[in-house]
């Protein structure tokens, strides 16, 4: 800037003045002149005005200040360009990296720092979990970016929704506009399946992550079920939807083809070997007698047909199938 930023300023207002007026300070008012460095801007209907520095600003990224090195922070610093170098006349506003102008109304208050709540998240499931960032000052712009350093690890959406995808460590980052920053250090150790309380009872479920979306590893026990043998159920096709209980669901075809993709093709030996642990491989009734027990796994679809979804021996889950209505199969429920 070729004007001194830091001005001794005496003045005594003697009469009403305009509202839309700009009063020079000191000096006769002419740009040579190192007195007249400021304005006094009544643009407000309150008739309050704003004491600016007068400057002709160099460029964008300029900011020097008497006695202090190029590149001083200085954010919240405000001028009044002249633009008789650079830019166009008017108020300006300084982030702490280049100038901004202001459209009319109170500066942008920058940010001078963030601070992330949690600071670690350690996930065990391919579930998600919220970050909050809070801004100071509380003035400050709140406007924030999110960002993952291993995305392989974890996600995080533009609103801070950090989601575990695969083992590993990924640190989250939180930047505010002026370039303020605070992180939060994710751990994934996923291990096994998780638990949940599903109406009366608690089952193991696992989340898959993504679109996949969590399911019950084990078998539902719950509704109208017609045969039962052990710790499984066996549901006519008219009764399969009282086997899920809210938000759980019964899975479409198209629920079921997103996990089959997943278990027979990326998923870790773990996933496939869970899906088919325990009582998964529960086979069905044929009208009044158990079949396959313990070789092959049956579950209902949501579709208006009768189908079904199978594995049989391997993780490599098949289907649909078509089947009759007066089948007894097991359910396993989904929740997005």
């Amino acid at each position: 800037m070729k004007k001194n930023l830091f001005l001794l300023l005496t003045f005594i207002v003697m009469s009403a003045v305009s509202a839309n007026a700009q009063i020079l300070i000191g000096g006769n008012g002419t740009t040579d002149d190192p007195h007249a460095g400021a304005i006094l801007d009544l643009s407000k209907a309150t008739g309050k005005g704003l004491l600016l520095p007068k400057v002709d600003l160099q460029a964008a990224d300029d900011f020097t200040v008497a006695g202090q090195e190029a590149g001083t922070s200085g954010a919240g610093m405000v001028v009044y360009n002249t633009a008789e170098t650079w830019g166009e006349p008017g108020i300006y506003v300084w982030d702490g990296a280049k100038w901004n102008p202001v459209a009319g109304g109170a500066a942008p208050v920058p940010a001078t720092g963030v601070s992330v709540s949690p600071t670690t998240l350690e996930f065990t499931s391919k579930t998600s979990s919220t970050l909050t960032a809070t801004v100071e000052p509380t003035a400050a712009v709140q406007t924030v970016t999110w960002d993952s350093d291993n995305t392989d690890v974890a996600t995080v959406s533009a609103d801070g929704v950090v989601t575990a995808v695969s083992n590993g460590n990924a640190t989250i980052t939180v930047t505010t506009e002026s370039g303020k920053t605070a992180t939060c250090a994710v751990t994934v150790s996923i291990t096994g399946p998780s638990t949940d309380q599903i109406g009366n009872k608690t089952y193991d479920t696992y989340c898959y992550g993504g679109d996949i979306g969590c399911w019950m590893v084990q078998n539902s026990m719950e509704g109208t079920f017609n045969y039962s043998s052990g710790n499984n159920r066996y549901y006519i096709w008219a009764n399969r939807f009282s086997a899920c209980v809210s938000p759980w669901q019964l899975p479409s075809n198209a629920q079921w083809n997103e996990l089959k993709a997943y278990l027979n093709g990326s998923a870790s030996s773990e996933e496939k070997a869970m899906w088919n642990s325990g009582s998964a491989l529960a086979g069905f009734f044929l009208g009044s007698s158990l079949t396959v027990s313990g070789t092959a796994g049956l579950w209902w679809s949501s579709e208006n047909t009768p189908q079904r979804y199978t594995v049989s021996g391997t993780p490599d889950l098949k289907g649909p199938q078509n089947d009759q209505q007066a089948n007894s199969m097991t359910v396993r429920c989904i929740k997005n």
